[in-house]
């Protein structure tokens, strides 16, 4: 109500429109404090995601490395025991890998 109720009842009026933006004040202060609370439980959610997707990267990592040896092992094992020559390897692997391909083995 505003100016209407302090020209009206005076005083009380004015403290009627006090106790109105002190309520306004406090409903404003709630809805802040629900969305930072909101805001960390989803900061900490990705918080989780991205570890545990680090932790995944890692892994797969891991297994990419072993993954690599067995094949370079299984390589020298066609070289040497079967007899197959490394350049025909070295191809095979390049048409996978174009990078690795260049690389002697």
């Amino acid at each position: 109500m505003g100016w209407a109720r302090t020209l009206l009842l005076g005083d009380i009026g004015n403290r009627l429109d006090i106790a109105d933006t002190e309520t306004g004040i406090n409903e404003l202060r709630g809805r802040l404090s629900a969305m930072r609370s909101e805001r960390r439980r989803t900061d900490a959610h990705q918080d989780a995601q991205l570890a545990n997707a680090r932790q995944r990267l890692d892994e797969l990592e891991a297994e990419v490395d072993d993954l690599k040896l067995y094949v370079t092992a299984l390589s020298e094992l066609l070289i040497e025991y079967a007899g197959v020559p490394r350049e025909r390897v070295q191809r095979l692997v390049g048409a996978v890998d174009p990078d690795e391909g260049a690389q002697p083995h």
